[in-house]
Order: C-alpha cells, then sequence, then structure tokens
C-alpha cells in the first residue's frame, strides 16, 4: 500500500464525514453553504489526490492541480465572506474597510491570475521555446500567495473577532489556518 494514498484517503474520509454532518446540520444561512462549499471541494481534492497517488491510475498533473485550486479558492472565498461581514457599528470596520466590489474584485483577479500562471503559462511553454523554468516559477509564485492570502485572511478574522467570540471560532481558525501552514511549508 501507498502512504500517499492511505493519507489522502483518511482526509477524504474526514472531510466527506465533515460534509454530511454539514449538510444535515445547515440552517440555510449563507456561511454554512459557503462551508459546506468548501469542504465538499476539499473532499473531492482528497478523493482526485489519492486515486492520482496509486500507481496503477495515471491522472494529469493539471487535473490534481485544478482540484487544489478549487480546495484553495473556495476557503478563500469563505474567509473573505468572513472578513467582510461585520455590522456597522462594529470596531473592525474602521480598520478593515472591504467593499464589496474592492473584495470581489480582488479575488476574481486573483483567481485570474492564477488559473493563468498555473493551466495557461504551461500549454504556451510547451509549444514555444520559453523555458520551463517560467511554468514552475509561476506555479510555485500561486501556490505561496494562496497560502500566505489564506493565513492573512484567518489572522484577520481572529484578530477582528470579539474577545468573547474567540473562544467559538477557535478551532475553525487552527484548522484552517494549519491547512494553508501546511501548503505554505510544502511549497
Amino acid at each position: 500500500m501507498n502512504i500517499g494514498f492511505i493519507s489522502y484517503l483518511v482526509a477524504f474520509t474526514a472531510y466527506f464525514a465533515l460534509l454530511v454532518l454539514l449538510v444535515f446540520s445547515w440552517r440555510g444561512r449563507q456561511f454554512g453553504t459557503l462551508v459546506i462549499l468548501a469542504t465538499a471541494c476539499t473532499a473531492a481534492w482528497a478523493a482526485i489526490s489519492a486515486v492520482s497517488a496509486l500507481a496503477t491510475i495515471e491522472f494529469s498533473p493539471m487535473l490534481v492541480q485544478a482540484f487544489e485550486l478549487a480546495k484553495n479558492s473556495s476557503w478563500c472565498f469563505f474567509l473573505l465572506k468572513t472578513v467582510n461581514h461585520h455590522d456597522a457599528d462594529s470596531p473592525a470596520l474602521s480598520s478593515v474597510t472591504l467593499q464589496t466590489s474592492n473584495w470581489k474584485t480582488l479575488f476574481l483577479a486573483g483567481f485570474s491570475l492564477a488559473i493563468i500562471l498555473l493551466f495557461i503559462v504551461p500549454l504556451i511553454t510547451t509549444y514555444t521555446t520559453l523555458p520551463l523554468s517560467i511554468s514552475r516559477d509561476g506555479s510555485l509564485l500561486v501556490w505561496i500567495s494562496i497560502a500566505i492570502a489564506g493565513m492573512l485572511l484567518v489572522e484577520q478574522i481572529f484578530r477582528f473577532s470579539e474577545p468573547d467570540g474567540r473562544w467559538a471560532i477557535k478551532y475553525l481558525c487552527l484548522g484552517i489556518a494549519g491547512m494553508f501552514a501546511y501548503d505554505f511549508f510544502l511549497y
């Protein structure tokens, strides 16, 4: 047995169990939808990664990267919506003023740049005389930037939450920050 297959299979099982729990305990709120979406993307990423870890089945690295980009983008989207969600009299609003159009523009620009660097540049380098290092360096830049952005968003959520509410979101912040920190050290 492959240790990569076993670890991704355990991750899939855990995220799928979390997904089932979230779906059955969902109360119809917007943030619940975003967490369900992010958990579903993470479970799908773990399943694809588990199958690609097997030596008997050949997968395109672009497919695995696409699922990993979906996983990271869905968690960043959830975090951006959470950072942007403050009441009008909240003290965090004076420190962090993200208008709806600003975060949407930022998210779409980053997502578009990630797609260009991860999928279009490697195709261009295979059909032109550009060096392959451009594709590799662009790919590393994307993954490190996503990891830093995710950790920054988790820090903003924890920093601008009420002191009493920090205990309620502690495990969410630790889990998501751990995922992005692992990606940061991996890449």
